[in-house]
């Protein structure tokens, strides 16, 4: 199941996509699911090729980076 972990965090501020994605990518490692090299890996593949997508009504993204880092296939979600 890909929301088992529950790695969901509403209402949080961020500055930037750096500061969301790094704090989605701790709550993802403090849960098991990935690996301690998860969110350096994220950060390094979003600087050379964003995950963002600009929709009508908000902004989402789909960050993601090898599977070698994933310990357990898992979806996280942040508002």
């Amino acid at each position: 199941m890909l929301f088992d972990k529950e790695v969901i965090l509403f209402n949080q501020d961020a500055s930037d996509n750096v500061s969301a994605l790094t704090r989605l990518a701790d709550s993802m490692y403090a849960k098991g699911v990935v690996t301690s090299e998860y969110r350096d890996a994220l950060l390094k593949r979003e600087e050379s090729c964003p995950a963002g997508l600009m929709t009508q009504t908000i902004g989402v993204a789909i960050p993601h980076t090898d599977p070698d880092k994933v310990i357990e296939p898992q979806i996280g979600f942040m508002s």
